[in-house]
């Protein structure tokens, strides 16, 4: 719980193999199952008080959390890319609940309920289409072709073309869980900036297909 409220927090890196597995393990795991190959998605929060190079740890996959030693979190930050999860939405799908998005000039705000996404606080407040709902509960699922380490002109929060907000459904103030910066299609692709500090991953936008144009055509709806 409180790795959530850490400002430290960040993804490290989805990692397969004994090199995690090396580093913290021990600390979560025994057994046959440590054991075997270790695959996991491991969330690294805040120091622990008193403790140098110590810090909370939380595998959401397993539901477990505990401390581990990181003495130098930069070289984990600049891991080489090729480890780095190609599935940037790391939040589960049966949480994401509320998803608000922007284009710079309006914004449309969705909300997950029993009878699917609904629009809320838009002129075309409501159940969305089938094509608006499906897309929305791909969000998840989403994988870039490969994280580029120094792109030119990335989007961020001054220039780009959609900006997606995944939120806790309540309190209805709270901070975004992660923020998606989205870039214009060039070439048949997209550059994504994944959350404030993050890296920049390239999505291929098919034309006929790309999920992001679909949302942006939600957007422009308001207007």
């Amino acid at each position: 719980p409180g790795i959530y409220k850490a400002k430290s927090m960040f993804q490290v890196a989805t990692l397969i193999g004994n090199t995690l597995k090396e580093v913290i393990a021990s600390h979560v795991d025994t057994g046959q199952q440590a054991d075997a190959m270790f695959s996991a998605t491991i969330i690294v929060g805040g120091q622990v008080e008193g403790k140098a190079g110590e810090h909370y740890v939380w595998n959401y996959r397993w539901a477990r959390y505990a401390t581990a030693i990181f003495p130098d979190l930069s070289r984990w930050r600049g891991a080489p890319f090729s480890l780095r999860a190609l599935q940037f939405v790391d939040i589960p799908a049966d949480m994401i609940r509320r998803i608000r998005v922007g284009d710079g000039k309006s914004e449309r705000v969705w909300v997950k309920g029993e009878s699917g996404w609904q629009a809320i606080g838009s002129p075309r407040s409501g159940a969305e289409n089938a094509e608006v709902q499906a897309v929305l509960e791909s969000l998840p699922g989403i994988r870039g072709e490969r994280w580029l380490p120094n792109p030119e002109a990335p989007p961020g929060p001054t220039s780009f073309a959609l900006r997606i907000e995944f939120l806790p459904l309540e309190p209805f103030d709270a901070d975004p869980w992660l923020k998606l910066w989205i870039g214009a299609p060039r070439g048949g692709a997209r550059q994504i900036r994944v959350g404030e500090d993050g890296g920049i991953v390239e999505f291929a936008a098919p034309a006929n297909a790309d999920p992001f144009a679909t949302i942006e055509a939600a957007i422009t709806e308001n207007r």
